[in-house]
């Protein structure tokens, strides 16, 4: 499992606490987002990861590993099924493949690929288990 680190800060409005939070994919990559509580802040924090995933796949873009956390910060998980999807697609950005010539080596039409990439859509393991076949990698889970 990856978890981003992020800051976040209680702030008050009106007598009314609302929380702030900060998450950096990068030197030059931030997402910004508020909630009224932590719990709600984090949820939107873990809704920008999956955002910003979209946005590189979209962009053929590699995705950044977390960086270290700092003592202060708070980690965001990135939900198992979007961290596959982003080591999928970070491989085949570095094998130069097209999304295309990945679907047709695991035998997936290009329309299929667009969905099984989505960070959004809700994939079965069995399908990213043909993509991580395809690449000739072999996906583990631990504890």
């Amino acid at each position: 499992m990856r978890y981003y680190p992020a800051t976040i800060e209680k702030l008050e409005e009106d007598s009314k606490p609302y929380y702030l939070g900060v998450l950096q994919f990068s030197e030059n990559s931030n997402a910004y987002a508020q909630g009224n509580s932590e719990e709600e802040l984090i949820a939107e924090l873990e809704g920008c990861i999956i955002g910003a995933v979209e946005f590189a796949i979209k962009g053929d873009e590699l995705f950044p590993l977390p960086n270290q956390p700092k003592k202060e910060e708070v980690l965001i998980l990135m939900p198992t099924r979007v961290e596959a999807k982003v080591l999928i697609n970070n491989e085949r950005l570095k094998r130069n493949l097209s999304k295309t010539e990945l679907g047709k080596l695991a035998g997936f039409s290009p329309a299929e690929m667009q969905r099984l990439l989505n960070p959004w859509y809700k994939s079965g393991i069995d399908k990213l288990d043909q993509l991580f076949k395809a690449l000739d990698l072999t996906a583990s889970i631990s504890f």
